[in-house]
């Protein structure tokens, strides 16, 4: 077993995995990139002042007036993986859960998998008040859903 057992020689991101979060990604700079410069992100946080330690997002810690004010990830899944379940490592960092928003997708998510652990995530999730979107493949809506909820932060 390799690192948090992980076979050795193999990855926990997969090709599906690295496509979902480069989409997220993009579609998110291209938001940032309307915005003013009020506005800004950094990929990753020290764990604690003064740590090297830092924890990584893939949509970024996102800042406004150069205050800490929410946090954008992305998580694609299987439907027998839990890699949505560490969506919640972020309510460590906020005490309001508005200011967390994750993309899901990947056949974790399809309709016919509800009442698995991405089912129980989504509603334990967005009762928490985390801005959660489902395959959401369409660039205007998530663009869209993403800007909404940055105007929450403020």
């Amino acid at each position: 077993m390799g690192q948090g057992g992980i076979q050795t020689g193999t990855t926990a991101t997969s090709i599906f995995s690295k496509n979902s979060e480069k989409l997220h990604i993009k579609w998110i700079n291209e938001v940032f990139s309307t915005l003013g410069s009020e506005w800004s992100r950094e990929k990753s946080l020290p764990i604690s002042e003064g740590s090297d330690q830092v924890w990584e997002s893939d949509g970024g810690w996102i800042y406004h007036n150069r205050k800490l004010v929410g946090v954008a990830e992305n998580k694609w899944q299987t439907a027998r993986n839990n890699a949505v379940e560490r969506g919640f490592r972020y309510l460590t960092e906020f005490d309001e859960a508005h200011r967390i928003f994750i993309s899901c997708s990947g056949p974790g998510f399809a309709e016919s998998q509800k009442k698995g652990s991405t089912d129980a995530f989504i509603i334990r999730a967005r009762k928490k008040g985390i801005k959660v979107l489902v395959n959401v493949i369409d660039e205007q809506e998530f663009k869209s859903e993403f800007t909404k909820w940055l105007n929450t932060l403020i």
